[in-house]
């Protein structure tokens, strides 16, 4: 066997996928393997997967009922030691600030129960913003491997969110429980975020730390282009439509019973924009966690937490015989 075969162990992902996946495991998620998912080339179709997916069944105490299913997207990317990711972070102008946060993606209006959203909101505020990100290497600088990972779990979102939604689409009321997704960008590589001042000047003059700040996790914005979203409308596109769906299905009591509420929201509504290719919201296919190996477990535990005490007072308040 080669002698260096160690590093090219290490260099196919392959180790730290599997300690990932480990450390989902310690924090109570059950591991799905990899997210397949599917992408028209010009005279075929391609099969392309996120490395992991992975789903926690959020427990209500005392009784340990089921009260919330958190369903995580997991890219790992190894780098050789010696790599940074170097971003650039988002900065608003004072009077226009970025009032969206939603790497935790909610799906209340698919959900006959009750949660705080605003535990949630809060969460994803705490996060650092970062618009963009390179490889910073003592002999080169790109952005290829960061970029392609992002469109990796952007393209694989549309396939798991068909997936956990179907139950709430088609079956029973007590069945509808919260539905969260989260999609995370996992290295070992160290996270720096340029500093505000930088220039040209600085940048010509400076070493990579005088000119940035270590972070162990932030949050990028990415948008999507046309083509992203013609795959995701094939992705939903043979779905039921509202005209096509029984008064007893569980969506359309749910919209029935959000509407008498007042509540903007409609889970008919939001199935039509996704079958239109379209996001439920702002950062709903633009935003995605890029954290550090190291911090990884420290995150589950902030997210699992958030998520318990957010789910604590939930309550059902669609039932199979509210009326339609």
């Amino acid at each position: 066997m080669s002698k260096n075969w160690k590093d090219k162990l290490l260099s196919s992902g392959f180790p730290l996928e599997y300690e990932v996946s480990n450390l989902l495991l310690e924090h109570g998620f059950h591991s799905c393997g990899e997210q397949p998912y599917s992408r028209r080339a010009e005279n075929s179709i391609e099969e392309f997967s996120v490395d992991l997916a992975a789903t926690r069944y959020i427990p209500k105490e005392p009784k340990g009922e089921l009260s919330g299913e958190l369903n995580i997207l997991c890219e790992c990317k190894y780098r050789v030691p010696g790599k940074t990711w170097l971003f650039m972070p988002y900065r608003d102008h004072p009077e226009v600030q970025l009032t969206w946060k939603e790497v935790i993606r909610c799906f209340p209006s698919f959900s006959s129960y009750t949660f705080d959203e605003g535990l949630i909101r809060q969460c994803c505020s705490e996060f650092p913003n970062a618009l963009k990100g390179i490889e910073v290497h003592e002999s080169d600088v790109f952005d290829k491997d960061i970029r392609h990972a992002l469109n990796q779990l952007r393209y694989a979102m549309p396939d798991l969110i068909r997936r956990v939604l179907f139950g709430a689409i088609f079956g029973h009321p007590d069945d509808c429980k919260p539905l969260f997704i989260l999609p995370v960008l996992v290295t070992n590589s160290p996270i720096r975020v340029l500093k505000e001042d930088v220039n040209l000047s600085s940048v010509k003059a400076s070493v990579l730390e005088d000119i940035s700040n270590g972070v162990d996790v932030l949050v990028v914005h990415s948008e999507s282009a046309h083509e992203f979203r013609e795959h995701a409308k094939a992705v939903f596109s043979d779905l039921s439509s509202q005209s096509k769906m029984s008064r007893q299905m569980a969506i359309v009591k749910i919209a029935k019973y959000l509407e008498k509420e007042g509540n903007f929201e409609s889970p008919l509504m939001d199935l039509k924009m996704l079958e239109a290719g379209e996001a439920i919201g702002p950062g709903f296919y633009s935003q995605f966690l890029v954290v550090t190996l190291s911090a990884f477990p420290a995150l589950l535990r902030k997210i699992n937490g958030v998520l318990d005490e957010s789910l604590r007072d939930s309550t059902q308040v669609v039932f199979a015989d509210s009326p339609t």
